[in-house]
């Protein structure tokens, strides 16, 4: 991995201050990370464009300038071309050949790429075709400013360090899935370059950003028989696993393990292909909690583990983190889930693990979360009246719960809010807030839409909401995860976010994702002998989330009182303090229970004392 910030003045030479404040940038790349660093900082495009990377052992190629031609390539991450990691100089040689579209459009893997174009005096930036590796821009009337990290342009001091009001109300407000994977950013004026999009400043200073990929909105369902369906499909995850297990192989790799179906192929599969039992990392927690999979990993540790670590979460231990965790992160953390994965990542590598394989992706790839089946009954209502109705009976039978009650009044509100019947496909923007009236409402009304981000495709509202999921909903840990892995060293790989294979997605039939109100359907069938049949047969999808609704009545309650009771708190002006300190007090006393909002307030204000409030 490295980090890079540069900034490009068309009209000039970049200032000597300017390169002074890159300094800061610098810092704050190394002071996110405990490994040793090495940092590099160019003159380019004779003076316009100053550009500095640091990075770590064993990654200086990630850069590479023509020494004749004066190209240069700085990348990010770990971009994959025909089946092996790409260096800097292979990124160049093929961006000559091919040109940025198609060059793109052929690479997997997570990653970000800067080219320097002298015979064009411009510079673009690719993002991954998923949004994995995040960049981040500002095109201000100075100068063009582009970074890895959005706190690493607010350090240089080179824009106010102002925030995003609407970004803000979302995060404070809302389900996570309205917040992340948006165009704007926590900090005002620094956006995100979009997902498979790759962005050209010119020139003369003008921005043009250009999709590589999109998925292929006349590709119809496949209409081959069963057999030759599972045929394909086992062939797909095979040569999916194949490929990254033999980019890999020579690491030290493991698997982050939990109960459900997806990183049980995972590790099922890598097991088939390496012919030996894996080292695997879990994660569960002490206290009693309906999240619990211990069981569930069991199976997969007794098909397919030789070297089972299991991670013990104190409470404690983020009542330690949290007062400093933000002096490394720019973004306040999505979920309880995302501060998780930072003691599972953190773990794995003092476990001796370089390379981490997960499941992530793979419930896109088969209709895994729980909105699939309300995206495929909308699909059903009109095209097909008769099995709308069994499938209707069948997820209310297996998925209703006394907390979250499934009937047909359920589904037909979710239509109405965020189904539009009149376009194929199309998906409705509804706001997410997880408390009526819990914004104050001078704030609520200066912000602006709030609504869920959609994408519309004109093909159906399943395949709709795929591309939402894997594009936006996805993108909650994305940024968080990023961070991380600089962190600790980290190499994440999820198969299942290859091209070939969510291609392969866009194309399978919905009744091998849904039937009967079970998922992933086709999957269950196939990776029997693969995945223990105690997974597969798991209706249920219970999820993975931390027992932060305990801890804040436990050791943390200290800690989040003193904070979401202070006068700073209440003078931001964020909240509705007369319903947000109702909420607050109801949770402690086991009345009601409102943990994402504590959770997302608590870390909002730590998050605005270090990157809003601190000199």
């Amino acid at each position: 991995m490295s980090r890079i910030i540069l900034a490009f003045d068309p009209k000039g030479q970049i200032s000597l201050k300017t390169k002074q404040q890159f300094l800061k940038a610098e810092n704050f790349f190394q002071h996110q990370t405990s490994d040793n660093t090495f940092v590099n900082q160019f003159d380019l495009l004779k003076g316009k464009l100053l550009i500095s990377i640091v990075y770590k052992k064993n990654e200086k190629n990630n850069i590479y300038i023509n020494k004749r031609n004066g190209f240069a390539i700085f990348l990010d991450g770990s971009p994959i071309f025909n089946n092996k990691k790409f260096s800097a100089n292979d990124f160049y040689n093929n961006f000559i050949k091919l040109g940025p579209e198609k060059l793109a459009n052929k690479i997997d893997g997570s990653w970000s790429a800067v080219i320097v174009n002298p015979d064009a005096t411009s510079v673009t930036i690719f993002r991954d075709r998923f949004g994995r590796t995040p960049f981040y821009f500002v095109n201000n009337n100075d100068f063009f400013l582009a970074s890895s990290n959005a706190g690493a342009i607010i350090k240089t001091g080179l824009i106010p360090k102002n925030y995003n009001d609407n970004i803000i109300a979302r995060y404070a407000s809302s389900n996570y899935m309205a917040t992340f994977g948006l165009k704007n950013s926590f900090f005002k004026n620094i956006l995100l370059i979009d997902p498979s999009t790759f962005l050209t400043c010119q020139s003369n200073g003008t921005i043009n950003e250009k999709k590589y990929w999109r998925p292929d909105i006349n590709a119809t369902y496949f209409d081959n028989n069963d057999e030759s369906i599972r045929k394909d499909f086992t062939d797909c995850l095979f040569k999916m696993i194949k490929k990254y297990y033999d980019i890999n192989k020579n690491e030290h790799f493991g698997i982050a393990l939990s109960g459900g179906i997806d990183s049980g192929a995972i590790i099922g599969l890598l097991h088939e292909q390496h012919k030996q039992r894996m080292k695997a990392i879990s994660m569960t927690y002490s206290e009693p909690t309906p999240y619990d999979e211990s069981s569930l990993i069991s199976y997969s540790v007794r098909d397919h583990v030789n070297e089972p670590v299991n991670i013990k979460i104190d409470k404690k231990q983020l009542l330690d983190d949290l007062p400093n965790l933000y002096n490394r992160f720019d973004i306040p953390m999505p979920t309880i889930t995302a501060y998780c994965h930072e003691i599972l990542f953190k773990e794995a590598v003092r476990n001796g693990v370089n390379v981490l394989f997960t499941g992530a992706g793979g419930d896109a790839l088969q209709a895994g979360t729980y909105p699939f089946y309300l995206y495929n009954l909308a699909d059903l209502k009109y095209s097909d009246p008769e099995k709308y109705e069994h499938e209707l009976d069948c997820w209310i039978k297996n998925h209703h719960t006394s907390i979250y009650p499934k009937n047909r009044d359920t589904a037909e509100n979710f239509f109405s809010k965020r189904i539009d019947f009149s376009k194929k496909g199309s998906l409705k923007s509804g706001e997410m807030q997880l408390r009526n009236r819990i914004l104050d409402d001078g704030f609520e009304e200066s912000v602006g839409n709030l609504g869920q981000p959609t994408l519309n495709y004109p093909v159906d509202y399943l395949r709709s909401y795929m591309m939402q999921e894997l594009w936006y909903d996805s993108n909650a840990a994305f940024e968080s995860e990023d961070v991380i892995c600089w962190s600790h060293g980290l190499k994440v790989v999820s198969p299942f976010f290859d091209k070939k294979v969510i291609e392969y997605a866009w194309r399978l039939p919905p009744q091998y994702k849904i039937k009967d109100g079970i998922n992933k359907v086709l999957a269950r069938k196939v990776l029997r002998g693969i995945v223990p049949h105690e997974i597969l047969d798991t209706i249920k999808k219970q999820g993975f989330n931390g027992p932060f609704d305990i801890w804040i009545k436990d050791s943390l309650k200290e800690f989040v009182m003193d904070h979401l009771t202070s006068n700073k708190f209440k003078s931001r002006g964020i909240y509705n303090q007369d319903i947000f300190q109702k909420c607050l007090k109801a949770h402690m006393n086991n009345e009601e229970n409102h943990m994402m909002l504590i959770w997302q307030a608590l870390n909002l204000e730590l998050w605005f004392t270090n990157w809003i409030d601190a000199n």
